[in-house]
């Protein structure tokens, strides 16, 4: 550690004030350069040990800039410019995060915040469209797949942001920066193995229109960084579908009006925060989104939990359902018995279901006969239909993901203007 500037910067109200005389006395001692930065010397009073989220923070880093500039700018040396063709430069207006739900939960050993959702946003400087995109993550993921897969190749944060939309990028009760804990959220499954993806990313290799640039399987760079951010869901799943009703409108009521756009095992966020928020939900974008109509977790039509239905149902055995009979690639599904049931929340809402052409989901087509016989504006958008083939289930990720969003923000600009 010789040779390093060393800083060691206590605040005033801090239990660490008025300084940390010892750890400096024993670093000089060791030969290392160091030396202590006392705010309250450089003017700066009544901070506690957070004193980079309280109310004066800037001030706070002023003192630290200056000595950055002093003892480390005049040894800097650039780094060197790396060149990627694929890289777009980003202007912001402003960048920030939140969360929500937030509630306290009494445990023998005190009290912890339980089901709490995590929400980033970032704005182009330009905005051009009227309403925001809330982007979901799919089954044991983060927000992190809409950023890209760290090869410095965008992703459809970056392409929403250049065409003028604000984004918000959700991290989902127990996933990603909302921590899980089972105190918070209760018993939770295995840690999700690698074959629980690897089926997806070698379909999109091991195709005449290859999409995934690695091999797709164990061992894969780019598979080992998807699996790093993967995570189980909770065990209780009526619990975690409750969760992301309340979490979602709580959001919609802070941000406003907005497009809800998920994938995969995210998929029942889209109707239980349009069920929830009716009137704040603009628009929905179901990527692969899980759920067979009355299939497993998906009790009330397409989801765990209750859907507002008219005339109103209050059990899902109240909702008498009839077995449609395979077709092709789709398989047997149900439907609702007739007269059917309407969908009262998600009537009004444009609604489309995207599919990839080597995914391997079949659920497009029965989801949009069920929102349709619920009385629901749903369409299906099927990739191949477009020209545009061999994409797999995280198509996000993949070698043409800006094809893929185009076809997205073409369906969304159709019903919603910029």
């Amino acid at each position: 550690m010789k040779g390093i500037p060393i800083v060691l910067v206590t605040s005033e109200a801090s239990f660490a004030s008025p300084g940390a005389p010892a750890a400096l006395a024993f670093l000089q001692q060791a030969g290392c350069t160091a030396e202590e930065l006392r705010l309250a010397q450089h003017g700066v009073h009544g901070n506690g040990h957070m004193m980079m989220v309280e109310k004066n923070n800037r001030e706070v880093l002023q003192p630290i800039l200056e000595w950055m500039d002093k003892n480390v700018a005049p040894h800097a040396k650039p780094a060197p410019a790396k060149k990627n063709p694929d890289a777009i430069a980003l202007r912001l207006s402003e960048q920030g995060h939140f969360w929500v739900g937030t509630e306290a939960k009494k445990m023998p050993y005190g009290s912890i915040v339980a089901g709490q959702m995590y929400v980033q946003y970032l704005f182009p400087a330009q905005v051009r469209h009227p309403y925001p995109v809330v982007l979901v993550h799919g089954g044991g993921g983060q927000g992190t797949h809409y950023m890209g897969l760290g090869t410095g190749k965008p992703g459809w944060v970056h392409y929403y942001l250049q065409e003028g939309y604000k984004v918000y990028l959700v991290d989902r009760p127990g996933h990603g920066r909302a921590p899980y804990h089972p105190d918070a959220l209760g018993p939770i499954g295995p840690l999700l193995t690698f074959d629980t993806v690897t089926g997806d990313f070698m379909r999109a290799a091991n195709n005449p229109n290859r999409r995934w640039i690695g091999a797709g399987d164990a061992g894969d760079p780019l598979v080992d960084h998807f699996q790093a951010g993967q995570n189980s869901t909770p065990a209780d799943s009526v619990m975690a579908h409750k969760l992301w009703a309340s979490r979602g409108g709580e959001m919609l009521d802070k941000i406003g009006p907005a497009i809800i756009q998920v994938h995969s095992a995210g998929g029942p966020f889209s109707w239980l925060v349009a069920n929830e928020r009716p009137n704040l939900v603009k628009a929905i974008v179901n990527v692969e989104g899980a759920g067979m109509p009355f299939g497993l977790g998906t009790a009330w039509g397409l989801t765990d939990n209750p859907l507002v239905y008219d005339p109103p149902a209050a059990d899902p055995k109240e909702i008498a359902t009839l077995d449609v009979a395979a077709s092709g690639i789709t398989p047997a599904y149900k439907l609702q018995a007739e007269p059917a049931r309407k969908l009262k929340n998600l009537q009004g809402i444009p609604i489309v279901m995207v599919t990839a052409a080597s995914s391997g989901r079949t659920q497009g087509p029965p989801v949009v006969a069920f929102l349709k016989q619920a009385g629901c504006d749903a369409e299906e958008l099927q990739l191949k239909d477009k020209g545009i083939l061999g994409n797999g289930h995280f198509m996000m990720l993949e070698t043409n993901n800006r094809q893929v969003f185009d076809a997205i923000r073409a369906w969304v600009e159709t019903k919603l203007p910029a």
